[in-house]
This record gives C-alpha cells, structure tokens and sequence, in this order.
C-alpha cells in the first residue's frame, strides 16, 4: 500500500468539509478536518500491478475538487505496512509491533489499534515472565489472532475495491450501520461481524 498526505490550512479553503472518504480508482481519498487545518490524503488500499500508483497531482486535484483549494502544505509519501499476516519472528529476545511488523489493515488503512494492541501484548508477556521462550509463546498466540484478523480485513478489501459498486449498496442497504456503529466504538471486523473479540486474553 502506499499514500500521499498533506495539509490544507481551513483559511485557504473555500468550503467547509466534513470528515470524508472518497472511494476512486486509485484507492481511496479523505479529509479529516483538525482545528486549523484539513488533514488530506490519497491512497492505494489492495496491490494491483495494472492499476496506477497515486502520485502527488492526483492529491492535489482531489483538494481543488473538495476543498476549492491550490494551497497544500508538508505533503509527504508513504508505504502502509500492511504485510502483517506474514509476519513470524526471527527471534525470541527481539519482537516488531504494530506498523513495523505490518500490523495496518487493508479496509481503511488503519494502523493505531493494532499498534497499541500488539505493545499491550509483548509488554504484558515481557512483564509477567522473564523466560523467553514463554513470552514467545505468547506472543505467537496473539500472533495467530491478529493474522486471522488482516486476512479477515483483506478478503473484505477485495470486495470492496474491486466492486465498488456492489460494496455501495450492500453497505447502503445491509451493512453499512452495523460497520459503522461497530468502527465508532472501537470494535475489530471479527467483533463486527461475528461478535467475539480476537485475541487471547491479556
């Protein structure tokens, strides 16, 4: 996955906007409004060799668009890692977390609750045990959990960017408040979908 982002200061935009996703060939595009400025970006969610990368001038025609706006400030560009399913450590005295070990999902690119999470984990595991190869073993159980979960995210991504408009009305007509309820409230797409909780107990 890759991204560009940036920044649009609100007094240099000509309209007032919403937090916003906007689905398109590339990806996906957002706002998210801050105090004084819009947080912008665009980016690609599911790796396809025959669709084009974003590149910077397709952000900012997507800030002229939205924002009426030629004005975009810090713009830097970035991969997601999203390759956590395949992730196995190579040692039992050294462990990668949240985005260093790929742990951002593959629906909307997030990353901040895996990152936390996977932290609680091994510093939990490291806390109640000095034997590594217990804190491994658990860890690896938390492993399991979380790659279920970015395969479940990836599957979902598919469909969802591959068929937009199949996606627009099955979540206009039957899932969209139930996904929507579920992100608002910190659920993972496991939790959402089959209402249990992923991971082993901390």
């Amino acid at each position: 996955m890759f991204a560009f982002e940036g920044l649009v200061k609100r007094e240099n935009s000509k309209k007032n906007v919403p937090t916003k996703f906007v689905f398109n060939k590339l990806g996906y595009s957002w706002i998210f409004p801050k105090q004084d400025h819009y947080n912008v970006g665009i980016g690609n969610l599911i790796f396809d060799p025959s669709c084009p990368k974003p590149r910077k001038n397709d952000l900012l025609d997507f800030v002229r668009e939205e924002l009426e706006c030629d004005q975009l400030e810090h713009i830097t560009g970035f991969p997601i890692g999203t390759e956590g399913k395949c992730y196995e450590p190579s040692s039992k005295r050294m462990y990668l977390i949240g985005d260093a070990a790929g742990f951002a999902e593959t629906l909307l690119g997030e990353g901040i609750y895996n990152a936390v999470i996977s932290g609680k984990y091994i510093g939990n595991a490291i806390k109640d045990s000095e034997i590594p190869d217990v804190v491994f073993e658990k860890y690896t159980n938390f492993l399991d959990g979380m790659k279920k979960e970015l395969a479940l995210y990836n599957r979902g991504a598919k469909v969802l960017y591959k068929k937009q408009r199949m996606s627009y009305w099955m979540l206009k007509l039957f899932f969209g408040r139930r996904f929507m309820d579920g992100y608002s409230t910190g659920k993972t797409l496991t939790e959402i979908i089959k209402g249990k909780y992923p991971f082993p107990s901390i």
